[in-house]
């Protein structure tokens, strides 16, 4: 069991019904009028959480300053399984999608990658070992709770991209210099991996090399790059458009969402 601090009225609620989380103490801005942490207070209170309220200027302290719309907790989480697996069962699955960050470092892009990933329906995010940012309580506000139903594995990319591609997964790399534009992208294969990499680098050249192939969103020349998750955002929209896969029905392979 680990112990975190969560805070944010959508992270927060996220975790209220998830059989892996104790809630140990809960800080409540004083005299609030929001309606969604009075409906959080009532069910943390039938649940027999301890609740202090407290102003404004102590919340604000014990989140580091970062925003925390009136409501932080302080949870112990059961480890899960190892995501590990995952890969195992791809020989078995008829389709899949993976999303792999390449020297993604910053905890905001880690985030709203996870919040991008969560909404696509990807079944795993894979990350370097070394060359990431963790899980901490920034990305669990930025990925509005995302973080915990989207399984994360930490491996060697080179390893892991060769292990894909011999279980016939496409791996698409995304490259501002890449001949071919996101235009020319035609889905055949229902085992996808998607690859984006640092904002100022990109993917590592020895990552790209062990790509089936390389796209690039078409831009203006006088456009700045586009944020890591945006840009999986558009992509992964585009393989699920063409695989038809509908983003609101997608069935989850690996987990139970209410474990």
């Amino acid at each position: 069991m680990s112990k975190k601090i969560i805070y944010g009225i959508h992270t927060v609620n996220s975790y209220l019904n998830d059989k892996n989380v104790v809630f140990e103490l809960v800080y409540i801005l004083k005299n609030s009028r929001n309606n969604r942490i009075f409906q959080i207070k009532k069910k943390l209170e039938s649940f027999g959480v301890s609740i202090r309220l407290v102003n404004r200027r102590f919340l604000d302290h014990l989140s580091n300053y970062i925003s925390h719309q009136g409501i932080l907790a302080v949870i112990n989480c059961f480890q899960k399984k190892a995501s590990m697996n995952i890969l195992n069962k791809i020989p078995f699955q008829k389709k899949i999608l993976f999303l792999i960050l390449d020297g993604i470092t910053d905890v905001r892009n880690l985030g709203s990658c996870l919040r991008t990933a969560h909404f696509f329906g990807v079944d795993a995010v894979i990350v370097s070992k070394n060359r990431s940012a963790r899980i901490n309580e920034i990305v669990e506000k930025v990925s509005c709770g995302a973080s915990r139903y989207v399984p994360m594995i930490r491996t060697n990319l080179v390893n892991c991209i060769e292990k894909l591609k011999k279980y016939d997964v496409q791996v698409l790399g995304t490259d501002e210099k890449a001949n071919r534009s996101i235009y020319d992208l035609e889905i055949n294969e229902k085992k996808i991996a998607i690859i984006v990499g640092n904002e100022e680098k990109g993917i590592r050249q020895i990552i790209k090399k062990n790509c089936s192939r390389l796209f690039r969103i078409p831009t203006k020349k006088q456009t700045s790059s586009l944020n890591v998750s945006v840009t999986a955002g558009i992509f992964l929209f585009e393989v699920c458009r063409q695989r038809k896969d509908s983003v609101f029905e997608t069935e989850d392979l690996f987990f139970d969402k209410n474990i």
